[in-house]
């Protein structure tokens, strides 16, 4: 008989609206982050978690718990483990090894950790993040595995390098560095000024001369620009849970060189094979990097083509889901 498996999301997420958005090829994946793809594994069932309080279901008694339930961050974990509807409940920590930024945040990040030690697995999507996870939980926790992240390599496919140079950034996750990030493409500019530089941000930071800056992009736009863009540039402050992978697979789909900062765990999204890692904060780097590639047509479309196959045999949501169900079939019935 085939298992059962829940899959926990934000109440705020309209997944029958997800499909429909999916179906008319406005996002990319059936459900976020692809845990759709879990069907050929599993009979799959969702439940919307409230994010009203801290864990608003913990005190919550059930007489008897059954299946399996997946949650993507720690803050689905919490709230499936407070349900205590469940028997196993599995999935990811994103942002609990952030420091707190006051005492509130102290607060959630405590309840959490104790809901994290609950569960019957966890996976990071940063390698070094593992061994923070198991310090942060310390003894009695559950398995802490590394997930190598994925995206939709069916909606963001390859295109042919474009004419007209163009460098792109797009994403505005917190652990963004917008300063830095213009400063390298201002040095871009004054070197080539033939090629146009195309930044996506919120970020209210003052834009330099010769750069075009869009505040929010479909998916659709996004993979647009994508295949117009020759190299993805990506600027972030030092975290530990890979901010900018997201970004950097997409346009490695498309067969874009990607110059990203240097964090912990990025190099198993973005290496000397597909792109170049530079160091945090540091423009001059990044720049360099970039400029470098534009002034190399042969070894921007060879990085190119290399990390698009990355992608597409070790980063598509069906091999990540793939992994996903071997850590749900290692638990006990």
């Amino acid at each position: 008989m085939t298992r059962t498996v829940t899959v926990g999301f934000p109440a705020v997420w309209d997944i029958a609206e997800w499909e429909t958005s999916h179906a008319n090829g406005e996002r990319p994946d059936r459900w976020p982050y692809g845990l759709d793809r879990l069907d050929d594994q599993y009979d799959l069932r969702t439940v919307a978690l409230s994010s009203r309080g801290y864990l608003p279901q913990f005190q919550s008694r059930r007489s008897q718990r059954r299946g399996v339930a997946i949650g993507w961050e720690e803050s689905s974990v919490a709230r499936l483990v407070a349900s205590r509807r469940f028997e196993h409940v599995v999935g990811g920590v994103i942002w609990n090894t952030d420091p707190p930024v006051n005492a509130r945040d102290r607060a959630v990040k405590a309840l959490y950790r104790r809901a994290l030690k609950q569960a019957s697995a966890l996976w990071c999507l940063s390698r070094p993040q593992v061994a923070l996870v198991e310090a942060i939980l310390g003894r009695d926790r559950p398995a802490v595995h590394f997930l190598k992240f994925g995206i939709d390599t069916d909606y963001y496919r390859p295109a042919p390098l474009p004419l007209q140079p163009l460098v792109l950034s797009a994403g505005g996750d917190r652990d963004r560095d917008i300063p830095t990030l213009y400063a390298a493409m201002a040095e871009i500019k004054a070197a080539r000024p033939d090629t146009q530089v195309v930044v996506q941000t919120a970020s209210d930071h003052p834009v330099p001369a010769g750069i075009v800056r869009v505040q929010r992009l479909s998916h659709r736009d996004l993979r647009d620009l994508y295949g117009r863009a020759s190299i993805v540039a990506i600027a972030t402050r030092f975290n530990h849970h890979v901010s900018g992978m997201t970004v950097a697979l997409e346009a490695a789909a498309t067969g874009r060189p990607v110059v990203t900062t240097d964090t912990p765990g990025m190099s198993d999204y973005v290496d000397e094979a597909s792109g170049r890692l530079t160091p945090a904060g540091d423009a001059g780097a990044m720049a360099a990097a970039v400029v470098g590639l534009l002034d190399s047509p042969r070894q921007l479309r060879d990085l190119g083509r290399a990390g698009q196959h990355r992608v597409l045999t070790s980063h598509s949501t069906k091999t990540m889901s793939s992994a996903i169900g071997e850590i749900v079939a290692s638990l006990s019935h």
